[in-house]
């Protein structure tokens, strides 16, 4: 299936952008932003650690939403393995634009 553009939780419509010029922490391959309603995504070499951010970062906006931020970071990325592991097994994958996917370099 395509990417989602946006995604929507609660009354919240959160935008999926992928962004090369992203600054982040070592580790990281996303970031939420719950003020400006975005998730960026670092391109990656893999898109199966592209669907692994993008749920990671939906599972923060979730728990955000409705959980008031109860959960720990450890429970996310649990939780956002499992959630990828078990849409792969049901042939779900994402369709990500070419920009997404980085080179890897020879």
């Amino acid at each position: 299936m395509k990417r989602p553009r946006s995604i929507k939780v609660g009354n919240r419509e959160y935008k999926v952008i992928v962004d090369p010029t992203l600054q982040l922490e070592d580790g990281c391959v996303g970031r939420g932003s719950h003020e400006m309603l975005e998730i960026r995504l670092l391109p990656r070499f893999h898109t199966s650690l592209l669907d692994e951010a993008l749920l990671h970062e939906t599972l923060h906006a979730i728990d955000n939403v409705y959980l008031d931020d109860k959960l720990h970071e450890e429970d996310i990325d649990a939780l956002g393995q499992g959630l990828a592991q078990a849409l792969q097994s049901m042939g779900i994958e994402f369709e990500w634009e070419k920009e997404a996917i980085l080179e890897e370099q020879k």
